[in-house]
């Protein structure tokens, strides 16, 4: 979803369930939780970095880098013969 930079609010809708608990919490309840427990780990990990848009001081925007789709990438192959046991 974030291959081009993206606003929180617009990832938030993109990628999480609505939960109108949360919704109803404050202002920007939502956009706070989804940058602590998401996009903040990734960006640790450095699988999503993030720069504040010219034309909005108060918004980040965040996008992948190119070790996201390193990092997800899957290779699944089924087993020839079964696995040796430990």
């Amino acid at each position: 979803m974030a291959g081009e930079w993206q606003s929180v609010p617009t990832l938030v809708t993109l990628c999480a369930v609505r939960d109108n608990a949360v919704a109803n919490m404050h202002w920007n309840a939502e956009g706070t939780m989804f940058v602590g427990r998401v996009l903040g780990p990734l960006r640790w990990f450095g699988l999503l970095e993030w720069r504040l848009p010219l034309d909005i001081l108060d918004a980040r925007c965040w996008r992948k880098t190119a070790l996201f789709d390193r990092f997800l990438s899957l290779d699944v192959r089924l087993a020839e013969r079964p696995a040796d046991g430990h």
